[in-house]
């Protein structure tokens, strides 16, 4: 496992009572055991605002706590094989290589899962460590430890592998309704997305019983055809990727209100030029009218 190697267990380095997980992490049990007992005093809560005007709680582990979840991160869940469709939290994938294969598809199925997170109990949590080769005993300290006040927190370092981790069964199900209907799919964490020459009402209903076998209901359901916008993650996906018009103009926004400034801080010229940036990676003109705006302005 340390030589990089992505693994579907962890039976190369056998975690079968928690002082192996001591040994993988470089603590002793007794850290290990006293660390689980305090997460709830080991974290800090807040809520912070969703576009869609909502609030989204996060809780944030404190350095201690965040050290052993880093390690947990780097040591085990980075070192996992998720399949193809797994675009997610991975090295070398993004939401843009979650939206590639849906190029030059007529049709667009898009879906989320809602308050995923939040949804996902301590008992899944430890489900997911023992189906990796965990023992009972460490598989129920790791759920201490990358667990909090009964959910899978947004905010802690382990969060999105276990994600990844949980959702594993729900993908191998999705991927074989994708396949017996000759769709392609993909997902980004919470984000769902199906795409072939021909979708049906049924997949998406299919998908929605699926992922009640899991305690999940899914919203924002989207069927979008030829001759509609097909948006994945704010991706527009036709024959090529391009990057939507919306956020084009949100930058355009962003530099006129410069206009006039004696000054402008090097954080905001940073902040604007790094999604310049991401638009060049879609659209290279774009991204150069975009650039010809902001030297016009700070010149």
């Amino acid at each position: 496992m340390r030589g990089g190697r992505a693994i579907e267990t962890i039976a190369q380095f056998p975690l079968q009572d928690v002082g192996d997980l001591g040994a993988l992490l470089g603590l002793s049990v007794d850290d290990l055991a006293d660390l689980s007992r305090t997460v709830p005093q080991s974290v800090r809560r807040r809520s912070r605002k969703k576009q869609d005007g909502c609030r989204r709680r996060i809780i944030a582990a404190h350095p201690r706590l965040k050290a052993v979840q880093l390690l947990l991160k780097t040591r085990i869940l980075d070192k996992i094989a998720f399949p193809e469709c797994v675009h997610g939290y991975r090295k070398g994938r993004s939401h843009i290589s979650a939206a590639r294969p849906h190029t030059g598809r007529r049709m667009l199925l898009s879906m989320d899962i809602r308050n995923f997170y939040p949804s996902i109990r301590p008992e899944a949590v430890e489900d997911a460590w023992s189906s990796i080769g965990c023992s009972h005993d460490v598989a129920r300290l790791l759920k201490r430890l990358t667990t909090c006040d009964y959910q899978l927190p947004q905010g802690f370092r382990t969060s999105q592998g276990l994600a990844n981790l949980v959702r594993r069964g729900f993908d191998a199900r999705v991927s074989g309704l994708a396949q017996q209907h000759k769709l392609t799919y993909t997902n980004y964490s919470d984000n769902l997305f199906l795409s072939g020459e021909r979708i049906s009402r049924r997949v998406s209903a299919l998908c929605g019983d699926i992922a009640k076998c899991y305690g999940w209901s899914l919203h924002k359901v989207d069927l979008r055809g030829p001759g509609e916008a097909r948006v994945v993650m704010g991706i527009v996906v036709g024959d090529r990727l391009d990057i939507h018009p919306g956020y084009c103009q949100k930058i355009e926004a962003r530099i006129l209100e410069l206009q006039g400034s004696r000054s402008v801080p090097v954080r905001v010229l940073k902040s604007i030029r790094g999604q310049i940036g991401y638009v060049r990676q879609l659209n290279e003109a774009a991204a150069c009218r975009l650039e010809e705006m902001l030297l016009a302005v700070t010149a």
